[in-house]
């Protein structure tokens, strides 16, 4: 009974328990589960205009630009398709959250009217035109009414493609209404346009000393770290970065040995029998090259060149090979031959150019050629000639030109080597615009065409070449420790050609590669998510290498470091240093301009610059300095300025004669000048705006 009084006595706290339980079971999945309140932030890729993208929604749209480009196409999607594919599908989420509810704010919607006029009325959209041939192909309206009177019964494939296309091209009119609508909001003031006028026409005639900056060598201008961040702080704007990793990475290549090819080249041979008696010969091939593809029709000039090497002695029926061309192994199967329309030949030659295009450098270039050309028909080797005496990319090897068809050489050289019947040294020299050509035909011209059959293994490593270059690599990522020891054992092994290293500054979190390997998001992950600085990764397997990096940096998003603009900041301060310098010089001379320059130095340049003005910003010798320019009409006419810092260097100007032009009666032309090129820049200015006020974070890079 004790018991049963004291399970009484708490029974309000056993229930709740229970209670409690039944509602975590209940709900569990709704506060625990990868899609739960609790959880599911951190499934979220990023945020969009104040919506939190979840990551099953963006792989749900990347899905679909997958099967949309799949079906366009009709082919598989590929590594680095895929990665286009996913900022695509990104792309469309912004367009949703962002462009679609700003065009919903701003009523644009089309009707069913447009929809229609758009399709097949009078202001078909391109996308659909397109989609017909477009107007090259002479696109026709008809074309769209049959096909669309027709729907029911075209395939479901064509019938998807076309939905997309018209939802494409409906969300490329809204975009068209949307900057239209900006762009009818932009004009011109009168105002502004006579601003412009003036800025245009005013013209002076300007007096000047210019010292340019290269005047000081930058070695002895010195410039610390401190100079550099001063510089930073005070451009803050200029100087806004993303997010970036900086990496070294070294790259094992997953290649080949010569086992490996004596063993691909065993296991082909043993089909040379098989494939020289086979029936069906297509068949033969599908069913056994890595590369297959159906048998065609070849010239001299298109087969490859272990066959047009011995053209005279291929016959009906017979197999050649295998042959290596670093790649893979072919065995190739002559099916039959034939006659062609075309004729092919085989030629070498020694070009030898003119120095200059003129008679004289032609001449001394001609007499030169016809000297070879007697020196060969003297005996001279003509390979030996040509490795001598030519000029072109052929000479190393003896002049030969290999196989070649009728339009591919300029006219009188092919006239020239199609024109004899058999093989032999052409007596005279041909010109072209390339120079003089001494020509010999190596083999006559043939008009055979062969039905070849070619039967492809590729070249690849083994599973014990693989296994044992993956061990190197992994031996590497455990022995080194440091950047230092990473940098070191990378040189050891890049002497022995064993492994390349790479150093990448500033990688983007959603990069799809490296400079150096294309699909290495899986890399860029690690550096993002898992990597701390200095340290060196496990071994990734990207594009067939073994890869191994070491994260040497990292950067946040805001205001670069020196260290990330080193370079580009160094070069403003050294200019404002070196203005600095000249502007204190010439402030402390005086007299004429001419006086100023001769007393500043020989550095100093001086003149008069003719019909300056504030749009053109030119003046001549001082160059494009629209801050000069500027100054210029600020003064009156006769009196000198200050030392004016600009674009290439310091100079004083003075107004010698300034002309303000008579102003029109009708500022029109001037008005739709400035607004063209307002309205030129909406397209892009609206949707960084756009972009910039939905406060967009792209977190994809911390899961894919």
């Amino acid at each position: 009974m004790g018991v049963f009084n004291k399970i009484n006595q708490r029974s309000g706290l056993v229930v709740g328990f229970i209670a409690i339980g039944l509602l975590l079971f209940l709900l569990g999945n709704e506060f625990f589960g990868p899609n739960s309140i609790i959880f599911r932030n951190q499934n979220n890729v990023g945020e969009i205009n104040g919506t939190s993208i979840d990551g099953v929604d963006y792989q749900n749209a990347v899905a679909r630009e997958e099967a949309e480009y799949q079906l366009q196409s009709g082919k598989g999607v590929t590594e680095s398709e895929r990665q286009y594919m996913q900022q695509q599908a990104w792309n469309k989420l912004i367009f949703q959250h962002v462009y679609k509810e700003e065009f919903n704010d701003l009523g644009l919607v089309i009707t069913d009217d447009e929809k229609f006029d758009m399709v097949q009325g009078n202001f078909i959209h391109s996308y659909i035109k397109s989609a017909f041939g477009g107007e090259q192909q002479g696109f026709n309206k008809a074309m769209v009414t049959q096909f669309l009177g027709n729907f029911d019964q075209v395939d479901q494939t064509t019938q998807v493609k076309w939905h997309l296309i018209e939802q494409q091209a409906q969300e490329a009119r809204l975009r068209e209404k949307f900057t239209n609508l900006l762009k009818k909001s932009e004009y011109v003031t009168k105002a502004e346009a006579k601003k412009l006028f003036h800025a245009q026409s005013d013209k002076a005639n300007v007096d000047y000393v210019f010292v340019p900056y290269s005047s000081i060598p930058d070695s002895t201008v010195e410039v610390s770290d401190d100079d550099l961040k001063d510089y930073i702080s005070e451009h803050k704007e200029e100087y806004k970065v993303e997010a970036g990793r900086s990496l070294v990475y070294a790259v094992f290549d997953v290649t080949p040995t010569y086992k490996d090819s004596i063993v691909i080249k065993q296991e082909i041979q043993k089909l040379l029998v098989d494939f020289k008696q086979t029936d069906n010969d297509t068949v033969f091939i599908e069913n056994n090259s890595n590369a297959p593809a159906l048998p065609a029709f070849q010239t001299a000039s298109q087969l490859a060149p272990a066959l047009s090497e011995r053209l005279s002695s291929l016959q009906k029926d017979s197999v050649y090979g295998p042959y290596s061309d670093g790649a893979n192994y072919s065995l190739y199967k002559i099916i039959k031959v034939d006659s062609d329309t075309n004729f092919s030949v085989r030629a070498s030659h020694i070009l030898l150019r003119a120095e200059a295009q003129t008679p004289e450098a032609k001449a001394v270039a001609k007499q030169k050629a016809q000297d070879v050309l007697n020196k060969i028909k003297g005996g001279a080797d003509f390979a030996e000639m040509a490795k001598t005496y030519g000029t072109d990319g052929t000479s190393t090897r003896g002049g030969d030109l290999g196989w070649f068809g009728k339009g591919q050489m300029v006219g009188a050289f092919e006239k020239a080597c199609f024109a004899p019947s058999s093989p032999g040294l052409l007596p005279n020299l041909v010109e072209t615009e390339f120079g003089y050509h001494i020509i010999k035909v190596t083999q006559a011209k043939t008009n055979k065409k062969f039905l070849v059959g070619t039967v492809v293994f590729n070249i690849e490593p083994s599973e014990e070449t693989t296994d044992s270059i993956y061990t190197k690599a992994d031996n590497f990522a455990a022995t080194v420790k440091d950047t230092a020891a990473f940098a070191a054992e990378v040189l050891k092994l890049s002497v022995r050609g064993k492994v390349q290293k790479y150093d990448q500054k500033n990688v983007g979190q959603n990069d799809p590669g490296l400079s150096a390997l294309q699909n290495a998001r899986e890399l860029i992950r690690w550096a993002y998510n898992d990597a701390k600085l200095g340290q060196v990764s496990n071994v990734f397997t990207i594009d067939n290498k073994f890869v191994i990096a070491i994260l040497t940096g990292k950067r946040d998003k805001g205001t670069a470091s020196v260290d990330d603009v080193r370079e580009e900041v160094k070069r403003k301060v050294l200019i404002e240093k070196k203005g600095e310098l000249i502007s204190k010089k010439l402030k402390d001379l005086s007299g004429s301009f001419a006086d100023i320059a001769k007393n500043y130095g020989p550095q100093a340049q001086t003149g008069t610059a003719s019909d300056v003005t504030i749009a053109s910003a030119i003046i001549s010798s001082v160059g494009y300095d629209p801050i000069a320019a500027g100054n210029v009409f600020g003064l009156k006419q006769g009196v000198a300025s200050k030392p004016i810092i600009g674009e290439n260097g310091v100079c004083l100007v003075k107004p010698v004669l300034i002309t303000v032009a008579t102003e029109p009666t009708d500022y029109t032309s001037v008005s739709t000048q400035a607004l063209g090129s307002r309205t030129n820049r909406v397209d892009y200015q609206s949707d960084e705006a756009l972009k910039f006020f939905a406060d967009i974070k792209d977190e994809r890079y911390k899961r894919y």
